[in-house]
């Protein structure tokens, strides 16, 4: 039982030890960005724990043309957001697009169907996240464009793919229900 403690403290001092610096993944997003000439606003951010050591993969932030803190409003179809986030780790381009292709499934449940076309495309704009890489995913009501920091890196037509992207954080199986209840605006444990 003693071994087993100290193998769990050694593993834990290693995974922390080898954690990026705090300022590597700071929540600092503006409180307003515009998008296509509307005005999204911070609607709540929280961070992504990837253990139960308290890890983080990133800090993220949902933007909303009005401020909700119902996941049925945030998902109308049509309806503007852009959720930005900060990689606070590094993490390889094909882990990325594996656990978002996941999501994506477990988000698309009764009536949706996922275009096979609009998912390749999405994936494809995905890289390698090294700590303080920006990404923002920015939904117009018409189209969805990817950015990592601040560079262009490709779009998606249709608000349906847009809807379960938005899902993957704030839906029925987001990564973690206290980064949902953060991006709602309700406040992170």
């Amino acid at each position: 039982m003693r071994r087993a403690i100290r193998c769990s403290l050694i593993f834990a001092a290693v995974l922390l030890c080898s954690a990026p610096p705090a300022a590597a993944c700071e929540m600092s997003f503006p409180r307003m960005i515009e998008v296509g000439g509307t005005a999204l606003f911070l609607n709540g951010q929280g961070w992504r724990v990837v253990s139960p050591w308290g890890i983080r993969a990133y800090a993220a932030a949902l933007y909303q043309p009005t401020l909700t803190t119902a996941a049925s409003e945030a998902l109308r179809l049509g309806r503007s957001w852009a959720v930005e986030m900060v990689y606070c780790r590094e993490a390889s381009a094909a882990a990325i697009r594996e656990a978002c292709l996941t999501s994506l499934r477990a988000n698309c449940r009764i009536g949706c169907v996922l275009d096979g076309d609009a998912t390749d495309a999405f994936l494809a704009t995905l890289a390698d996240a090294r700590p303080k890489t920006r990404w923002r995913f920015v939904f117009d009501g018409g189209n969805l464009k990817v950015h990592e920091d601040q560079v262009l890196r490709g779009g998606i037509a249709g608000p349906a793919f847009a809807r379960v992207l938005l899902e993957t954080w704030i839906g029925r199986v987001p990564p973690t229900t206290d980064l949902r209840e953060a991006l709602l605006g309700h406040k992170q444990r």
